[in-house]
């Protein structure tokens, strides 16, 4: 889970390491809480079409443990 809350600035580089994890985690690797300017930068590329996007870390957590 990765927490993007606290997110100000991202670039083509933190895009690709997000998507390498990806690659290596598989859908266990949930994207949480993204900051407003992380949420424009996921819809603007599409990135929720490939990664998890959930609204909370909760959310994130809860949907990575077993019920």
């Amino acid at each position: 889970m990765v927490d993007l809350s606290g997110v100000g600035f991202a670039d083509s580089t933190t895009v690709n390491v997000l998507l390498q994890g990806h690659t290596a985690l598989g859908d266990r690797l949930r994207l949480a809480a993204p900051s407003p300017f992380m949420r424009r930068l996921i819809d603007m590329i599409g990135l929720d079409s490939a990664l998890p996007v959930l609204p909370a870390v909760d959310d994130a957590i809860d949907a990575v443990l077993p019920s």
